[in-house]
């Protein structure tokens, strides 16, 4: 490989010390072609103008004063905003730009242009209308999808992929299921151990890729479950394959003491309908000890919001949890840039 044209990449590091992979010219032109065949598929061309709304600081090459990162972005006819730390000014300026330029599509991390969205409804803001947003960086949850739409008037092209093996899976038309890109990705949905499970049952995902020949990356157990499409055809016509969906993190699961576990999705939408709060994360340190970091809208009733939080927990661990809620200002994102809203210790 040493001859070979390469370069070393490493996966986000979200659920320990991130991995490295070496990567050659082969897989970055692959990256490259598969790129252009998404934004076909959102019905743009390779060099329309994008914005683009990202945590990964190390991706940002314009924003980081990289001379050859300025001119990929000019080429690519591209604007990037870093995501990794979003305040009212820098949002307020994101939309602005918007507003002003209004490209042809907006790359985001999930979570970034959610909270851009509840802050513009807050604000009463005003946010163009129509344009196409493609999301990946992390699980997109109903409830920020609906948010989003609403928002920006517009149609979310969610996305999976990985900085190991690049884009596995992306969204069509019909906004239904992701179609893997079967020409150079393979993915298993299987069990835990390794037997492939039926469409439309849950199992962690293995990606196998094609294109890296200085490190093939087989079965590589990403760290993610999802479910298989039963589905055989597409309405918008294409053949690939689609995963129904990305269910979150083997991480982001709560362990129980006998073995089982919650589902760290299940975790999350415990806090979707509680009025007032901004932001979260739920952490399990230990068994029966979970902390919980809230950063609230002003004048949240907390007694009755943690009332309800406790009632839900209990009946997911029992009445000999502990249960610690913490009211902060601001919840530390991971390395790339991104919120975890449960994150287990065990």
């Amino acid at each position: 490989y040493k001859k070979k044209d390469v370069r070393i990449n490493t996966s986000g590091g979200s659920t320990g010390e991130p991995i490295k992979v070496i990567q050659d010219k082969n897989y970055g032109q692959d990256g490259a072609g598969l790129f252009a065949f998404i934004k076909f598929i959102r019905t743009k061309d390779p060099y329309c103008s994008t914005v683009i709304l990202w945590g990964a600081t190390r991706d940002l090459y314009g924003n980081n004063n990289n001379l050859k990162g300025k001119i990929v972005d000019i080429l690519n006819n591209s604007k990037v905003f870093n995501s990794a730390k979003l305040t009212e000014d820098s949002i307020e300026y994101f939309l602005s730009y918007l507003n002003t330029k209004t490209p042809d599509l907006i790359i985001a991390y999930a979570q970034s242009i959610y909270e851009v969205a509840c802050y513009a409804e807050m604000n009463n803001l005003s946010v163009v209308s129509g344009i196409p947003i493609h999301t990946g960086a992390g699980q997109l949850f109903d409830f920020m999808r609906i948010k989003i739409e609403k928002v920006f008037s517009t149609k979310i092209f969610n996305h999976y992929g990985g900085r190991e093996f690049g884009a596995v899976a992306t969204e069509c038309s019909e906004h239904d299921g992701l179609h893997i890109l079967n020409d150079t990705r393979l993915v298993e949905i299987v069990d835990a151990q390794g037997k492939w499970v039926p469409p439309e049952q849950e199992g962690e995902i293995l990606v196998t890729t094609f294109t890296n020949l200085a490190m093939p990356l087989l079965r590589y157990k990403v760290g993610d479950l999802g479910i298989m499409s039963g589905n055989k055809e597409c309405a918008c016509g294409i053949v690939y394959p689609k995963l129904k969906s990305i269910t979150g993190r083997t991480s982001n699961n709560f362990k129980l003491k006998n073995g089982g576990f919650v589902s760290g999705e299940y975790l999350t939408l415990t806090f979707n309908h509680i009025e007032g709060i901004k932001n979260f994360q739920i952490r399990q340190k230990s068994y029966s000890s979970i902390e919980i970091y809230i950063i609230t809208i002003d004048n949240l009733p907390r007694k009755q919001a943690e009332n309800h939080v406790k009632e839900k927990m209990k009946k997911l661990f029992g009445n000999s949890v502990d249960m610690k809620f913490i009211y902060v200002d601001e919840i530390p994102k991971t390395k790339t840039g991104k919120h975890l809203f449960t994150v287990s210790e065990i």
